[in-house]
């Protein structure tokens, strides 16, 4: 017997504590340490720039890498970086990562092993019930967005298919900085 689905309104759900978590955490951190935050952002961004993001937002969507793109999106808007070329960095990053994971989850095809380890995520029957809505639910909840990529691939949902569905990553990236911005302009000024 198949595990059940995981239920979307229960992810829609966790997905909206986690980003009221998420920019709360961002919040209390700017009322408590405004000038270390600021201080973090400026030295990522003076020391590896947008290609830093870009990369780090990369390795995280293709390998579960776990510091998602809202870290840089944070330290963008704790240094008063710019919504644009950031924004832009961390989605194509973000596209990007997602296509590697699509492509190394087309070559773990078969692989019973390490699917049977994998399954815990029960991404099967998702796949199976929601097709390239997965990849949609993916880029959106708490579930890891690169081992939803990864079973895209293992699972052979086309490559058109994935491409169109993984670009809910930027309206995601897009309320996240606005978000993020609003609150640290809220306490910081």
């Amino acid at each position: 017997m198949q595990p059940p689905a995981p239920d979307p309104s229960k992810l829609m759900r966790q997905t909206v504590r986690q980003a009221l978590l998420i920019v709360g955490l961002f919040i209390a951190g700017a009322v408590l340490f405004q000038p270390q935050l600021q201080a973090a952002g400026r030295w990522f961004y003076d020391r590896l720039g947008l290609w830093g993001a870009f990369l780090g937002t990369l390795l995280s969507d293709a390998l579960a890498i776990p510091i998602t793109f809202d870290v840089y999106l944070a330290a963008a808007v704790a240094a008063g970086r710019p919504a644009v070329p950031v924004l832009a960095a961390v989605c194509c990053g973000s596209l990007i990562g997602a296509l590697f994971a699509w492509a190394l989850g087309r070559k773990l095809r078969g692989r019973t092993w390490l699917l049977q380890r994998l399954e815990r995520f029960q991404m099967r029957v998702l796949f199976e019930r929601w097709g390239s809505t997965a990849v949609v639910i993916g880029a959106w909840t708490p579930i890891p967005f690169s081992v939803t990529c990864w079973f895209a691939g293992i699972y052979g949902l086309s490559l058109r298919r994935f491409s169109l569905a993984i670009l809910h990553r930027i309206p995601r990236a897009l309320i996240t900085f606005a978000l993020l911005q609003l609150g640290w302009v809220a306490v910081a000024g």
